[in-house]
């Protein structure tokens, strides 16, 4: 039934927003979905179906789902099948060598001789997602495999790094007192680890990299049937193109990472306008180009240092930014104060977010940012639940993909973008809290509830490009106000047909002007710093740069950011049909694009995994210029430097 609720929300101002929500039809069934007990979604399509964790971008009806229980299973369903994919939650980044927001690279193929295969009902891996047990395991076969004199965990590729960073800071030692964390973690925790290291997830750190830098050894399928180990120190060239592969070299199936004690951070929190964030980041832009011009590698650390773990909140319609800074100097080994965010998000918080982000499935029309606006806007409400129309085994270990429900819009967005950014506010105001707390503790990332709450009524695609450090300001200049000029009415912005028309369906190589874009900005831009890295299609790899991430619903600053600062889009995102269209990799990794096709070429030659993207294309010339077939250009160490990787040919976008 409907419901009308007036949500009145102000921190430092006299005045109220009044929303009216709704929600309509009957509450979805029970979900199996595999982020965790408290973080599933009602939507998500894994591990029945193959779609995302909204009910969208689903894979044809005749793609297999592959559920083995164990690796035997996995290396016979992967030979059974012409193409492969690996799979995991459906859920944002869930395991991305599936992005689930990307339909070509997520599905396999489109016909019954493609499979999409998850690991999270591995007979090791399951218990533990859906009754996690955070005590220290003895059991050989427990999926968390913790070594303290290798400083180092072995962890099952299905597991979510949630419950890795929990069972690791509840593993207390004389060695870890505080127990043990991954350097550096991610905001969005709710994914499994195999789909972090394919995909290169990432916190903010100037010294640890990506969870792909992260791992130390990682055990692959491959189209085979084999099982391959691999190390920095067994094969570099292979490692570096395994570490962050998208899914395109074979399916993770186990990971060991870099551990440490964890330590006591103090959490700083600056509510600051975005103007201030803005100078801060070009003075931290201008600090590493001198400190690089100068050759000074001592300098060159110093300016880092200034972005080392560092986040940013950008609520865009409210001109508000909230910088997190993180200090370990000079802090006893005890603590000193500071609310858990657990505990700081009182029931206050939680009821007035709740109320505050109710369902309205309606046909109201909306702009979506997603290249499939038309598709979404015209798809049919929720009314198939999951597990209503089961077709049974196939075969061992492979199923029938069952139907799903799908998310609809929510008026709150649609129709006031500034009213819902102060909810959203609110929802996160528990964890905007200074202290002093053990690294899980301290570096913010979604909890359950504000994941849960996002997924089950905020349709949205997620976006995320990275740009070098020695431009990052002067780009996020360029996304910046008059984005959101007071003379345009936002209604306009979230009502009109035409406008969505206008601003939603233009060409790739059309244009972007950065105007009147605010009131897209639904949700905060997250904003994070990384080194640089090794792996072959590392978006860091070449230099340290500026990552900036949009839940947005209306995404032409994507085009300010890949038109005008030439950003690297992330593998396990949204956006790439529309803005890496025609995509080259030659001109976007000139220097381990075509060392990475050799390790395709040798690994899986007949493209079993190569998904129905067009991405995974090479080209290469001798020294004499002549165009060669790649693996002319190949060695067991990657591409031959006398070769060219050639640009890609010009093709319809």
């Amino acid at each position: 039934m409907r419901g009308m609720v007036c949500v009145l929300r102000q921190a430092t101002v006299v005045a109220g927003l009044c929303l009216a929500l709704a929600t309509l039809g009957d509450p979805v069934e029970a979900v199996t979905c595999r982020q965790g007990p408290l973080a599933a979604s009602k939507y998500c399509t894994l591990p029945e179906g193959l779609g995302n964790f909204q009910g969208y971008y689903r894979c044809a009806d005749s793609v297999a789902l592959g559920k083995p229980t164990n690796k035997s299973e996995l290396t016979e369903i992967i030979g059974r099948y012409k193409r492969v994919k690996g799979v995991g939650v459906g859920h944002r980044q869930a395991y991305r060598p599936l992005p689930s927001w990307w339909q070509q690279q997520f599905c396999a193929g489109d016909g019954a001789d493609a499979v999409g295969i998850v690991t999270t009902e591995m007979t090791n891996t399951l218990p533990q997602i859906v009754n996690p047990t955070y005590a220290k395991q003895s059991d050989a076969v427990f999926p968390i495999q913790v070594n303290e004199e290798a400083r180092t965990v072995r962890v099952q590729s299905g597991i979510t790094q949630r419950i890795l960073l929990d069972y690791l800071a509840n593993y207390t030692t004389a060695k870890a007192p505080y127990g043990y964390v991954l350097p550096a973690f991610a905001w969005y925790v709710d994914q499994t680890v195999g789909g972090a290291v394919s995909t290169g997830t990432h916190g903010s750190t100037m010294f640890w990299g990506s969870l792909s830098s992260q791992a130390v050894r990682i055990e692959l399928a491959l189209a085979n049937g084999t099982l391959l180990v691999l190390t920095p120190d067994s094969n570099p060239h292979l490692w570096k193109a395994g570490q962050l592969a998208v899914g395109r070299l074979g399916i993770i199936t186990e990971i060991d990472f870099k551990i440490v004690p964890q330590r006591l951070l103090t959490r700083k929190v600056v509510p600051q306008t975005f103007d201030a964030f803005l100078e801060w980041t070009l003075a931290a832009q201008d600090r590493y180009k001198e400190a690089v011009a100068g050759g000074s590698e001592a300098a060159i650390s110093a300016s880092l240092a200034e972005v080392d773990m560092t986040q940013l909140f950008w609520f865009v319609p409210l001109n508000q930014t909230i910088l997190i800074t993180y200090n370990s100097s000079d802090i006893p080994r005890q603590f000193v104060g500071g609310k858990q965010p657990a505990t700081a998000m009182g029931p206050s918080v939680m009821a007035q977010s709740t109320t505050g982000r109710r369902l309205l499935q309606s046909e109201l029309p909306f702009c979506i940012s997603s290249p499939y606006y038309h598709y979404r806007k015209m798809q049919p409400k929720a009314g198939i639940f999951r597990n209503a129309a089961l077709k049974g085994e196939l075969s061992e270990g492979v199923y029938a993909q069952a139907p799903s429900p799908t998310l609809g819009p929510n008026i709150a967005i649609t129709q006031n973008p500034v009213a819902f950014n102060f909810l959203y506010k609110a929802a996160m105001s528990g964890i905007f809290q200074n202290g002093t707390l053990t690294e899980r503790q301290a570096i913010l990332n979604e909890n359950e509830f504000i994941n849960k709450q996002t997924s089950d009524t905020d349709p949205y695609d997620q976006y995320e490009v990275s740009v070098p450090l020695q431009i990052a300001g002067d780009c996020l200049k360029k996304a910046s106000p008059p984005m959101f000029p007071d003379s345009i009415p936002i209604e306009q912005h979230r009502h009109d047909d035409s406008f969505c028309e206008k601003h939603e369906t233009h060409e790739v190589g059309d244009a972007v002007i950065a105007e009147n874009l605010g009131p897209g900005f639904a949700v905060p831009p997250l904003i994070r710093f990384v080194n640089g890295e090794e792996a072959y299609l590392a978006n860091t790899n070449g230099g340290p740069r500026m990552f900036f991430n949009i839940e947005d619903h209306l995404s032409m600053v994507m085009g300010i950011f890949r038109q005008e600062c030439g950003a690297r889009m992330h593998w396990g995102k949204a956006g790439w049909p529309r803005w890496a269209a025609c995509f080259d990799g030659a001109k976007e990794f000139p220097d381990t694009w075509c060392s990475f096709g050799c390790a395709v070429r040798e690994l899986d030659p007949t493209g079993k995994f190569r998904s129905m993207s067009d991405v995974w294309t090479w080209n290469a010339a001798d020294r004499n210029g002549t165009t060669v077939p790649l693996d002319d250009c190949c060695t067991p160490d990657g591409f031959k430097a006398e070769c060219t990787c050639m640009h890609r040919p010009p093709c319809s976008a």
